[in-house]
């Protein structure tokens, strides 16, 4: 074979290959739904974060995404649409006295009932990133935390 029908035949390939990857679409947005449940009472709201990274988790930056949900039937129900394939975690808590913050008491200890996912629970301190992150698939999956 001639080197420039060798050389020709490269170039169309590597066209070929380029054209390919530039006409597959990314992936598309993934909604998850988080259903939280393990509720004393229904009052107040659920408060809801989450985080794409260590360094939202930890606080240097804000969460991704924030969201307040009512509870019904023992259940909140939270939607967090249009979310990119990836690693993430959330915190909440059951804010009942409605203060929009997590009551503490005697030595920083929770007053209000709160959660992770995974369900991690810790004796001291929140877990970390690493305990609570889940991976995000493109299939959009639903995911349960239980207050505690």
């Amino acid at each position: 074979m001639k080197p420039y029908v060798v050389a020709a035949a490269a170039v169309a390939l590597s066209w070929g290959v380029a054209f390919a990857a530039a006409a597959a679409d990314p992936p598309a947005p993934t909604d998850l739904t988080v259903d939280v449940t393990g509720f004393e009472s229904a009052t107040g709201d659920v408060l809801v974060a989450l985080y794409d990274g260590p360094d939202s988790y930890e606080g240097t930056k804000p969460p991704l995404r924030t969201a307040i949900a009512k509870i019904a039937g023992g259940h909140a129900l939270v939607l967090l649409d249009s979310l990119a394939a990836g690693d993430y975690a959330i915190a909440l808590y059951h804010d009942r006295n409605g203060n929009g913050k997590l009551d503490r008491g005697f030595l920083g200890r929770p007053l209000e009932p709160y959660g992770f996912s995974n369900n991690v629970r810790k004796t001291t301190g929140r877990p970390s990133f690493e305990e609570a992150r889940f991976t995000l698939p493109a299939a959009g999956p639903r995911i349960d935390i239980r207050v505690e």
